[in-house]
């Protein structure tokens, strides 16, 4: 019986012992890990139109694979803290402390790095668009995470009243949703000579299409229903007699183009 009793307990504490050392050769690779998570990132582009500046570089999956690690090392520990506390009542604290951090960072695994619901945007994907929110300029819509940016051409075919620009070449920089007319906003930027700059916003391109507004007119040619190539814009000469920029604008605030209207 004796030999029996012997025999589990150094069961117990060999078991105990490769745990501990287990869990620890986890928590270094694990902390190695999640170091090297600030430097294995994938940087953002700053200014608009681009989709937002990625300000912390940090690649979240990096970290989570070393919270991970971390983590079942904190349970390898309390689970080695367990079996040395059957054979010696004075190893509760440690088994008391050793479930509360692999409690801890349970937590802050499942919170803090869950990209649902996590506080902080470098982490956080509320769309599960692949994208996360500081990098995302539609964190809520998982069709886009980045604006249309268009760098256009425009050809002058004035008459003695207009001022007439058809959208003669476009250069897509960046691939976005939707250029359709009916989210599309044109604003205007003033620039007289004699007072302060100022934004005018005229209305969507659907709604003065074909219509005068605010001495604008805007012509939808094919593909209809769609901003780009051999559009054109009317301004009347009595309201254009100062320098304008024009600038189309999406649902999402962000300049998809613009152009100089020549005076």
């Amino acid at each position: 019986m004796y030999y029996y009793a012997m025999k589990r307990v150094h069961f117990l504490v060999l078991g105990g012992k490769r745990a501990w050392v287990l869990g620890a050769v986890l928590i270094v690779a694990g902390a190695t890990v999640l170091f090297c998570s600030w430097f294995f990132f994938i940087g953002g582009y700053c200014g608009d139109p681009w989709p937002g500046c990625r300000m912390v570089p940090f690649n979240w999956h990096v970290g989570l694979v070393g919270m991970i690690l971390i983590t079942s090392g904190l349970g390898l520990f309390a689970y080695s803290a367990r079996l040395r506390m059957k054979t010696d009542r004075e190893g509760t604290p440690v088994f008391v402390s050793a479930v509360a951090m692999f409690t801890l960072f349970v937590l802050i695994t499942v919170t803090v790095f869950n990209p649902l619901i996590s506080p902080y945007d470098f982490i956080r994907d509320s769309d599960r668009d692949g994208y996360t929110d500081d990098i995302d300029s539609f964190p809520h819509d998982k069709d886009r995470h980045m604006p249309t940016h268009l760098d256009l051409t425009v050809s002058w075919e004035n008459t003695t009243t207009e001022y007439v620009a058809r959208i003669s070449s476009v250069y897509v920089y960046l691939d976005g949703e939707p250029t359709d007319t009916s989210v599309m906003r044109l604003v205007i930027l003033w620039v007289p000579e004699y007072a302060n700059a100022h934004f005018e916003e005229i209305g969507t391109l659907a709604e003065i299409e074909g219509s005068w507004v605010d001495g604008v007119r805007y012509q939808d040619n094919a593909p209809f229903g769609l901003f780009g190539l051999d559009d054109v814009f009317s301004f009347d000469m009595d309201v254009f007699n100062a320098q304008a920029d024009a600038h189309i604008i999406d649902d999402g605030d962000y300049d998809v183009a613009y152009f100089r209207v020549t005076i």
